[in-house]
């Protein structure tokens, strides 16, 4: 016993002070990861689709990510270590499919979901790794794999900690998440019964969820491997703004409910993008601060920071829609060109102030087609005044001119040609007074000082910005 431990310990030592790079793990994943689903369609002995290579992949995801966060909370050990020792340790998926098509002789096994019709059968199908059937569901090899990675889980526990009760906290609490994603159809049906709602012909509620799990656990791992410049980001954040595009979204998203009622229900689906939305807000809210705010020298070398969340921002919007892919990648792009090389154009005034005019207008058009939509039946006009009306609010509030004189002379002309183009708008009185309005705030900033009355015509700002949204959402109801 005391040979296997010190072996046990010299192969984890040795995996922990690896000196690869974090990133290389990643595609030490995949390849594992591609190596699983080729043996696991052999050993099922059936065909494939795109979604089952999807699905089967993000609930592997979930499982290294949720493992890897378990181990880390129980041993104290640093989440760096972990990723190296949890994706090299998840070469042991590979024994299940191999065990399968041993002991079927390669006739084929159900490799899938727990079999579960009422809670009785969830309790005894916890009891005994996975219930009566070792022919489908957790089959064999499954429950083989599973006994493995609780055991080891222990071992590593108990080697950090030298503590039995939080070794055994651990691999209980490891085991019950493993049998808990084996039920992830069970607990979903009993969900929507409860909320009495309806699956849809094209339900992919069951992957959603998958989705929605791996985001929230990796933010968790996110936090856990770059708590200080993390922690520096959010101190960064100006909350108002963020509050604003929140506005903004909800605008676009009553216009699409009250022209197209019809385009969007509620059901499993659906209620699943809805935490999905508020996922991709919180990434464009990170990477917007991280871009503005040189947030890259925060982080140690080595880590793709950008791109993990440029990443995040494809897959999250894709899984809502592909219209809300569109209008998320052109917020990206308006970004990108704004605070990234080549361009730079955030130095530029003209450039500068039409697309700080236009992202505005982005957001609602996100939250327009994010609920069923199509991106041209948006009001035309109301999206030109609505260009035109933050382009003004930028110009007053970011041109760098020398002189209050030049700067009123610049707000003044976009206002003007603002309340133009609101003749021939949606809601013409609306648009019409809010940027008289806007003009209030204007002077109060940069006629009357730029300390603390400068604040208070911010929050003036904000204010008008909330109360037309208000209207405008009042006058659609």
């Amino acid at each position: 016993m005391n040979q296997f431990q010190a072996f046990f310990t010299r192969v984890v030592t040795s995996i922990e002070s690896e000196q690869t790079p974090l990133k290389r793990y990643v595609f030490l994943f995949c390849a594992i990861l591609s190596l699983r689903l080729t043996l696991e369609f052999f050993s099922n002995n059936r065909l494939f689709t795109l979604a089952d290579i999807i699905h089967i992949g993000l609930w592997f995801v979930f499982i290294v990510l949720a493992f890897l966060i378990q181990l880390q909370w129980f041993s104290g050990e640093t989440p760096q270590k972990l990723v190296k020792l949890v994706i090299t340790c998840f070469s042991i998926a590979l024994t299940a499919p191999l065990i399968d098509m041993l002991v079927s002789h390669g006739t084929g096994v159900k490799m899938n979901y727990l079999s579960l019709n009422n809670w009785r059968d969830v309790v005894y199908a916890y009891f005994t790794v996975g219930g009566p059937s070792l022919s489908r569901g957790a089959t064999l090899g499954i429950r083989i794999e599973i006994v493995l990675l609780v055991l080891a889980s222990f071992n590593y526990v108990f080697t950090k900690t030298r503590r039995v009760w939080r070794s055994l906290l651990a691999a209980g609490s490891i085991y019950t998440v493993l049998f808990l994603s084996g039920t992830i159809p069970f607990l979903i049906t009993s969900l929507m019964r409860y909320l009495q709602l309806s699956y849809a012909t094209d339900d992919n509620s069951t992957s959603l969820l998958l989705l929605l799990l791996d985001v929230i656990l990796i933010f968790i791992l996110c936090f856990r491997l770059f708590t200080p410049p993390l922690k520096a980001i959010v101190k960064w954040m100006d909350w108002w703004r963020v509050l604003t595009a929140i506005c903004l979204f909800c605008t676009g998203s009553f216009q699409a409910l009250h022209q197209y009622p019809d385009n969007w229900k509620l059901d499993p689906s659906t209620l699943l993008t809805l935490p999905l939305l508020i996922c991709l807000i919180v990434v464009f809210c990170f990477y917007f601060y991280y871009i503005r705010y040189q947030g890259g020298k925060l982080f140690a070398a080595g880590y793709s920071v950008e791109n993990t969340v440029v990443a995040l921002l494809l897959v999250i919007s894709m899984s809502v829609s592909y219209k809300t892919f569109l209008v998320s990648m052109l917020v990206w792009g308006i970004l990108f060109m704004l605070y990234e090389p080549p361009l730079y154009l955030n130095r530029f005034l003209f450039p500068r102030i039409l697309l700080m005019g236009m992202f505005p207008a982005a957001i609602v058009l996100g939250g327009f087609v994010s609920f069923g939509a199509p991106l041209i039946g948006f009001p035309s006009g109301a999206l030109i005044w609505g260009i035109v009306l933050a382009a003004s609010l930028s110009a007053t509030c970011h041109v760098p001119f020398s002189g209050w004189g030049r700067r009123l002379l610049a707000g003044l002309g976009v206002l003007i040609l603002a309340y133009c183009f609101a003749d021939n708008c949606l809601f013409s009185e609306v648009l019409q007074v809010t940027a008289l309005l806007s003009l209030v705030p204007f002077v109060v900033v940069y006629v009357l000082g730029r300390t603390r009355t400068e604040q208070i015509g911010k929050l003036l700002l904000l204010f008008i910005l909330f109360l037309f949204c208000y209207v405008y959402a009042f006058k659609i109801w």
